[in-house]
């Protein structure tokens, strides 16, 4: 779901854009995915057209995929072409993923202006192949502008989901079964969960709620549990499972005193958005450790080395971001220092211009 994410929030501006106006010409919306992503069940749910198409994945060793998916790649370019004609949209806009190369091979052919947002530092082979294809390529942060080329790139912060939010802290907390005098450590893995995270945390449950309760995203129909809950049965009151979170995700943001995450920058994103106080943990040998690097560097959060990291430190890092005041203030006004006032809406403005013709 990280790239997916940002161009959800591209929809929802645009949506209440149009809401406002009272506008009778509603933008329609069509979606290009793999047949059994986790987003397809998502966005069929908020009743978006989907479109299963063929993708390969481009790998960069010896798999005998290989030899099979570059059928796979030209099946989702002919698919994509009809769907194109057929639809004939303004515009295409993509934030990554492996099925966007044949999306962007059509989109070349058809005609059709296509937008590639670049969230991760480094681009991943798929991007590298799409950016000749694209009309424009947004990217979030200045250091990746040099990957591509000057006159189609620039600098766009990613598009943040409009989240529900509680009036107040206490509000947030009653939503999600929290109690209101301990704090909140929210642990998010993605939208299938992050094994290895997962199993930190049950590693060491017993001892994080001695001093907080804990807010866990497991991961949509994941079969990970912690094991041993039952021999802490007072401690247990205080850890709270989820397999996702979709409209209580503000909530939970808001609830929280520290999220433990990945790197993705989906995530990222809103973190800086919101200027939340992260410990990250990035996918080991993964473009993710250049973004978990790039956070450090900058004093926007705590990383670790998943391949490294201990128990104890592990506990005592999480102890220290939370009652260790300095730590996450310093953090939250190097966040306030990067973070664009209005990401999502500056994105939309950018979108409409290119459809009426006013950047070329």
């Amino acid at each position: 779901m990280g790239s997916v994410n940002p161009l959800l929030a591209v929809c929802q501006e645009i949506k209440e854009r149009e809401n406002k106006k009272q506008s009778s010409a509603k933008t329609e919306f069509f979606w290009l995915g793999t047949k059994n992503g986790p987003e397809k069940e998502i966005l069929v749910a908020q009743g978006y057209h989907y479109y299963p198409i063929q993708s390969g994945k481009l790998r960069r060793y010896f798999s005998l995929n290989n030899f099979v998916d570059p059928f796979r790649i030209f099946i989702g370019f002919l698919q994509s072409l009809f769907l194109l004609k057929k639809y004939r949209p303004d515009l295409i806009l993509s934030a990554g993923s492996f099925v966007a190369f044949p999306v962007a091979m059509a989109s070349k052919i058809s005609g059709t202006k296509m937008i590639l947002h670049q969230m991760d530092l480094r681009p991943g082979l798929t991007n590298r192949l799409c950016a000749p294809l694209a009309t424009k390529i947004t990217v979030a942060f200045a250091e990746t502008q040099k990957y591509f080329s000057k006159k189609k790139s620039l600098l766009l912060a990613t598009p943040v989901r409009r989240l529900k939010f509680a009036d107040n802290l206490d509000l947030a907390k009653k939503q999600l079964g929290l109690f209101s005098s301990w704090p909140t450590v929210l642990v998010i893995g993605g939208s299938l969960g992050a094994e290895k995270i997962n199993e930190l945390i049950f590693q060491n449950a017993p001892d994080l709620l001695e001093f907080c309760q804990i807010l866990h995203v497991v991961g949509k129909g994941n079969q990970v549990v912690w094991k041993n809950k039952k021999d802490f049965p007072e401690k247990a009151e205080r850890y709270f499972a989820w397999d996702y979170l979709s409209d209580n995700l503000g909530f939970a943001y808001q609830a929280s005193d520290l999220l433990i995450c990945r790197a993705g920058l989906a995530t990222i994103s809103e973190i800086i958005a919101l200027r939340l106080p992260a410990m990250v943990i990035p996918i080991p040998n993964n473009q993710q450790e250049e973004n978990a690097h790039f956070l450090a560097k900058k004093g926007l959060a705590v990383v670790f080395d998943q391949t490294k990291i201990k128990n104890e430190e592990f506990v005592q890092a999480v102890k220290k971001m939370l009652f260790q005041r300095n730590i996450s203030d310093n953090i939250k006004e190097n966040l306030k220092k990067i973070a664009a006032i209005d990401p999502t809406g500056e994105y939309v403005d950018f979108l409409q211009k290119i459809i009426f013709e006013k950047i070329k």
